[in-house]
């Protein structure tokens, strides 16, 4: 921990090791499932109990998500839970975290002393205006803890790995065993780094009531994080500066995402391409019944779809010629589900506003079984204070780890599905 620095992507295993066992604590070991808001809270205060033992300590500080995403994931997948509980859930998570950041820090604060980071003002629900609530995709993959700079788990192939036969009366046997597809793979660090200068400090504190910029930048650079996480997990362009996404294979020092994970397998690919002129769901439906039964056929039962907004709302046009009641479930905070019905039960489909929507042969429709998918975490967003530069403050947050998915024995053949080239 002394000797990590956060600024290089390479790092020593031992160190990785000391870094995911500080942040993860006690009894928690490699690929255990997490609920990761209260493993954020406990790794707060171990933090916080080091840093009042030892006031020179390096100020390294999890941080925590607002909204947990947990209750994201129950609003997709409960149909109990409507889509006012899950505001009302929401308003009360901001709020609570409105409690712990001074509102006035909130009024205005900037990394300078001419500029503010967000509006002057804010409404009666303290709505923060600078911030996203919810990050679907981080609610449907779970978080799964690693415990080192490698991440290691089991992929489980089309026949789970072992195979059986009738046989005679008196059978010979040439022997097997279970032969899961082992996989080995580096965590990737992501890092958002932010400062504030002198003038803006000495500006804020002389406030009354006093004000403190650098709580704001933080909250907003940790956004930055989560928006960058979101498209790692998709496969579609990592530059957070671009408002139009592509997608795109990963770079060097990124994890690869869904949609590259489904086109490296090629040699018995779950998914389809959809032909010219794919533009409206009687359309797009044949393509979906196609993928549902070849994952089915390889033992993967999809329980959750994601597409681009367009695609959604061709879905959304065709269904309503068949429904009369309605078939979608929404809320003022952006999660929007309808669900397609199975033979093996219930289908929620949720639109992602970081899958590309260029007009043309741009539209997919990603069919997960979200059982078998997982980010496993080395740690989670971390504050840590960096050295004064020129009289400012500079800190930085990162955090490390990497998309699995237990269906891919290979790294090229993945058992998720998706229909792609759908016309938008």
């Amino acid at each position: 921990m002394a000797h990590y620095n956060p600024r290089y992507q390479g790092m020593a295993g031992d160190e990785a090791t000391a870094r995911a066992r500080a942040y993860w604590g006690p009894g928690v070991y490699e690929g255990d499932p997490v609920d990761i808001k209260k493993a954020q809270g406990a790794a707060q205060e171990r933090f916080v109990e080091v840093l009042n033992a030892n006031p020179r300590a390096p100020v390294v500080m999890p941080l925590e998500y607002i909204v947990d995403p947990a209750v994201i994931h129950k609003a997709i997948f409960d149909p109990s839970f409507s889509g006012e509980m899950l505001s009302t859930e929401i308003r009360k998570a901001k709020a609570n975290f409105l409690d712990d950041l001074d509102k006035s820090t909130i009024r205005k604060a900037g990394n300078d002393s001419t500029n503010s980071m967000v509006h002057a003002t804010w409404d009666s629900e303290v709505e923060m205006l600078f911030r996203r609530a919810v990050h679907p995709i981080q609610a449907i993959i779970r978080t799964e803890a690693c415990l080192g700079k490698y991440a290691q788990w089991d992929a489980i192939g089309p026949t789970g790995g072992a195979s059986a036969a009738y046989v005679g009366e008196n059978p010979v046997f040439a022997g097997g065993e279970f032969t899961p597809g082992s996989r080995v793979e580096a965590c990737k660090i992501a890092a958002s780094d932010g400062y504030v200068t002198q003038m803006a400090q000495f500006s804020a504190t002389a406030q009354i009531p006093a004000r403190d910029p650098t709580a704001v930048l933080t909250e907003t650079c940790n956004e930055a994080l989560r928006e960058l996480k979101d498209r790692g997990l998709l496969g579609v362009s990592r530059d957070t500066a671009l408002g139009v996404t592509t997608y795109e294979d990963a770079p060097a020092l990124a994890f690869p995402g869904i949609h590259e994970l489904l086109n490296n397998n090629v040699a018995d690919p779950n998914w389809v391409t959809a032909a010219a002129a794919t533009n409206t769901w009687e359309k797009l439906e044949p393509y979906i019944q196609t993928v549902y039964l070849n994952m089915l056929q390889d033992k993967v039962v999809p329980d959750v779809a994601v597409c681009d907004f367009k695609t959604w709302h061709m879905i959304l046009r065709g269904l309503e010629k068949f429904y009369v009641s309605e078939n979608l479930k929404t809320t003022e905070y952006g999660i929007q589900t309808l669900t397609l019905n199975f033979a093996r039960g219930p289908l929620p489909v949720v639109p992602m506003e970081q899958l590309p929507t260029a007009t043309g042969a741009n539209g997919a429709f990603f069919m997960l079984d979200s059982t078998r998918l997982a980010y496993r975490q080395l740690w989670g967003p971390m504050f840590q204070l960096l050295a004064n530069e020129n009289g400012n403050s500079h800190f930085l947050i990162n955090e490390a780890g990497l998309l699995i998915d237990k269906t891919d024995t290979t790294a090229a053949a993945s058992l998720q599905g998706a229909v792609l080239g759908i016309t938008i």
